[in-house]
């Protein structure tokens, strides 16, 4: 038990500056394994992930249903704390209590007041897992006007009966407790840590001093800028505890108070459920980080980068909202233009939804919010029949991958700028075909002219020009343009011969580039009748057995084996293909003339795993979303 009254200085967001604010903590933390009255043998326990508890330990209670009517008192098994509080308020009354929704019921009071029960579905925060099965989490139990002095919180575990086979027989018993805090006021959970202690790591300072630069630029250039931002991020708690999420597969429209957040580092990108565990049970959390714009990108536009988050990402900049994405596992460029301040320090967030969010509560029958401690080992696993899902996440590459998962950029881009760039190459048409998508952040209307130019991949002599094209766009207006020319005698791509071209598309205004972007293709056109694949209208034979030379394989030393045993064909599992992202390693393929089967959502069979898709229109759109983002 300790009694603490300190002076507790909160660090808001450095984003905002570094104001101070003084707050007077008056609590009472008291060790769940140490209560100063007991009828009932037990003692401090701490397995697993024990660094989660507080001094490493809680009270442990597990009676076995055959022997409780033995072992548990007539009056129930009784636990008191006595603790002392220095001045009179109101007080609220937390436990940290383990085994999220199979813990027994128990009852409370405060001396000698009325019994009140807490139930096993009474929903907690700050859920943290300590091993499979096994969870610890804050529980607000009630609140209690207190006059200062000497006061006994009793904590009271009855038997509770069941029918089976037509006998009245008792449950068992379960129970822990990590901490109790009486804390006078609002209390805000933060793990084992008490309210004014110093947690933070040097770790979690250095990101929160983290600032990465955009290089200065003059504004006339027409060259993108893209800004890394790999490396520490800060990243916090956003737990919702209602009974059911709020928005389920909608966007987060809201960032948390600064002030009630606690901060920590992150390695950014990173699977969360590993580089984080004190996080693998926080189902909805904030990354954070800082970007210092200089005056010079004035009148540019901007866009986050990230290239595979799962499952659903909501982004912010300087506290505005700006856009969201529930395509899993896909590109996804977000506009932040109207958001970015040049000549200032920019904050960015990103807040996540993860894989816990994918749960139906239509097929399972249950709220989301009651499958959040299902052990991350155990999702989209085949031998877990009971998960339902909206998303298709079903299988454990999948589902077991959280956060922001390749290294997300800030792009700075011209005032009007081509978002994305489709390029549709037909030999049968002897055709350039192409779908170019352009947007305007500004709010005034601007005119664009479009120049696209192809050269050989790596080289700069123009092979093929297309005449421009002026195309007009709104305020806010993003819109797609589409073009086709001949192109009588390309160089054409071939799995023995992998020529590969780049397209330059160029924007200007008022006969001055704005926007540059480089998108590099090979000239090819797929088709099959019957069983035979052709390449370029020429039957293809491709042979595979998916030899990967171990776990983790050196690309280049793969791609040489699987020519000396005559493989030309590589079946693409998984998130990582010798430590290459999904797109580095498609574009080496692309380079080597390897031909890609891309196993996963883009051919269904993510969507097959555990469900049908016939079996819920959820999933069945949430599929097509990924599907075209992944297309894209």
């Amino acid at each position: 038990m300790r009694l603490a009254t300190a002076a507790l200085v909160s660090i808001l967001s450095v984003a905002i500056g570094a104001s101070l604010l003084a707050q007077a903590d008056e609590y009472v933390w008291i060790e769940g394994e140490n209560p100063t009255a007991k009828n009932f043998d037990a003692g401090a326990a701490g397995w697993g992930n024990k660094q989660f508890l507080s001094q490493e330990a809680w009270l442990h209670i597990n009676v076995e249903a055959a022997q409780v009517e033995a072992r548990c008192p007539k009056e129930g098994i009784l636990l008191g704390y006595d603790f002392d509080v220095p001045s009179p308020g109101r007080y609220e009354i937390w436990n940290r209590v383990g085994f999220e929704f199979v813990r027994s019921p128990f009852d409370w009071r405060v001396d000698n007041g009325e019994w009140k029960t807490a139930s096993p579905q009474d929903l907690t925060i700050d859920l943290m897992e300590i091993d499979f099965w096994v969870e610890v989490a804050w529980l607000k139990l009630g609140e209690a006007d207190l006059g200062p002095g000497k006061h006994t919180l009793q904590i009271r575990l009855q038997p509770t009966y069941k029918e089976e086979n037509g006998r009245r027989v008792p449950n068992n018993i379960l129970y822990c407790s990590d901490v109790i805090c009486i804390y006078k006021g609002g209390f805000r959970p933060n793990g084992r840590h008490k309210p004014d202690e110093d947690w933070q790591t040097e770790e979690d300072r250095q990101a929160a001093q983290r600032v990465f630069d955009v290089p200065a630029q003059a504004s006339g250039q027409a060259e993108r800028i893209e800004v890394p931002l790999s490396g520490l991020w800060q990243v916090c708690r956003y737990d919702e505890n209602g009974p059911e999420v709020e928005d389920r597969d909608g966007p987060t429209r809201t960032l948390p108070d600064p002030d009630e957040a606690f901060w920590m580092a992150i390695q950014v990108p990173g699977n969360k459920f590993q580089v984080k565990p004190e996080l693998r049970f926080c189902h909805r959390f904030v990354y954070r980080t800082r970007v210092n714009v200089p005056a010079a990108t004035a009148g540019r536009s901007f866009f986050l980068r990230l290239p595979s988050i799962c499952l659903m990402a909501s982004v912010f900049v300087n506290g505005q909202y700006c856009g969201f994405t529930k395509a899993p596992y896909a590109l996804f460029d977000c506009d932040v233009t109207r958001a970015v301040r040049p000549g200032q320090v920019n904050e960015i967030a990103v807040v996540i939804k993860d894989s816990y969010y994918a749960f139906s509560p239509k097929k399972s029958g249950k709220p989301t919010r009651l499958q959040f401690n299902i052990p991350v080992s155990l999702m989209g696993t085949q031998n877990w029949v009971n998960q339902h899902f909206d998303f298709p996440i079903g299988a454990p590459d999948y589902a077991s991958q959280s956060g922001i998962l390749e290294p997300p950029s800030l792009i700075v881009a011209g005032s009007v700028y081509a978002s994305d760039v489709f390029i549709k190459p037909s030999v049968k048409r002897k055709s350039l075909g192409l779908e170019i998508t352009l947007r305007n952040p500004a709010d005034t209307q601007r005119t664009v002219q479009v120049v696209n130019e192809v050269v050989p991949a790596g080289g700069e002599k123009t092979e093929r020009r297309f005449p421009p094209h002026e195309v007009s766009l709104g305020p806010g207006e993003e819109r797609t343009v589409v073009f086709e020319e001949s192109w009588p005698d390309p160089k054409l791509w071939w799995p023995d011969e992998p020529n590969l071209y780049t397209l330059v598309t160029t924007l200007t205004l008022d006969g001055q580039p704005i926007d540059v972007l480089r998108t590099t293709f090979g000239f090819r056109e797929w088709d099959w009748s019957g069983r035979q694949f052709k390449i370029n209208g020429v039957p293809w034979q491709f042979w595979a057995d998916t030899t990967y030379l171990g776990g983790d394989p050196d690309p280049h030393k793969a791609i040489e084996f699987w020519r000396q045993s005559g493989q030309n064909m590589w079946r693409f599992w998984g998130r990582k293909f010798g430590g290459l992202s999904p797109r580095e390693a498609l574009d080496l393929m692309d380079r080597e003339g390897i031909v890609v089967r891309r196993s996963g959502i883009f051919d269904g069979q993510m969507a097959n795993y555990l469900h049908q898709l016939a079996n819920g229109q959820e999933l069945f759109d949430n599929w097509i979303v990924q599907l075209k983002a992944q297309v894209r």
